[in-house]
């Protein structure tokens, strides 16, 4: 297998509380289908490219780079995400490794 790097693309996420009043106000609305509670967590169900995806609280629902909408589990989110920087100061992953040198090799 090769090895390959993401690209460090600026998204729009946010960490689901729980509650519904969080989505209604956003984008992400139009693609939810469902939701309730299963041994007491609360999920919501999304429509995605990929097909219906569920998340649960304290997930987060992310606007990819092509508009699309999508849950992430808090642990892997948390392990491929961080906070970006403002962009017009600073590059978002100004302390990461070279992705410029690595991209060419």
């Amino acid at each position: 297998m090769k090895s390959y790097v993401k690209r460090p693309f600026v998204i729009k996420a946010l960490q689901w509380d729980g509650t519904i009043g969080k989505l209604h106000d956003t984008e992400i609305w139009q693609h939810m289908v469902t939701g309730g509670t299963e041994r007491g967590v609360r999920y919501g169900i999304l429509r995605t490219p990929e097909g219906d995806m569920k998340f649960h609280k304290g997930d987060y629902i992310v606007k990819g780079v092509c508009g699309e909408i999508y849950p992430v589990k808090k642990e892997i989110f948390e392990k491929t995400y961080r906070e970006a920087s403002d962009p017009k100061k600073d590059a978002p992953f100004k302390d990461g490794p070279d992705l410029e040198k690595l991209w060419a090799e």
